[in-house]
């Protein structure tokens, strides 16, 4: 009976795991930026993608504080994300809905931060689904 039971835990962790692990899969990486310290604005390029409905911002290696996002499209528009929060490393903003459903491409985010001190220099990765 003890047997029984601890193996019905051990496959109900193990399908209440996959799809957490599934969900973080999903998001492609766009692409990433060091920043530079004495900088406070950033710019991440991107390489044109179709489709994508939702972006994200996440960080490495130290916290960084964004005071602003700009999302720029290829046909010339553009999304303000209103963001004004730290982000440990490890962590990821929430996630933003893109404008027009992702029928535009992004073309780059540019960033606005509180300008890093010297040490080690955070890692920016944008990444979208």
């Amino acid at each position: 009976m003890l047997r029984r039971q601890a193996l019905f835990a051990t496959l109900t962790l193990t399908i209440v795991a996959v799809p957490a692990e599934a969900q973080r899969t999903r998001w492609t990486i766009l692409n990433e930026t060091s920043v530079r310290p004495g900088v406070s604005t950033e710019t991440i390029w991107v390489r044109n993608r179709d489709g994508l409905r939702e972006a994200r911002l996440c960080i490495e290696r130290r916290s960084v504080r964004i005071t602003g996002v700009w999302i720029d499209f290829d046909r010339g528009r553009s999304q303000q994300v209103s963001v004004q929060r730290t982000i440990r490393p490890g962590e990821c903003s929430l996630a933003v809905s893109l404008r027009d459903g992702g029928r535009d491409r992004i073309r780059s985010v540019r960033l606005n931060l509180v300008r890093p001190t010297a040490g080690t220099r955070p890692l920016i990765r944008l990444e979208a689904r």
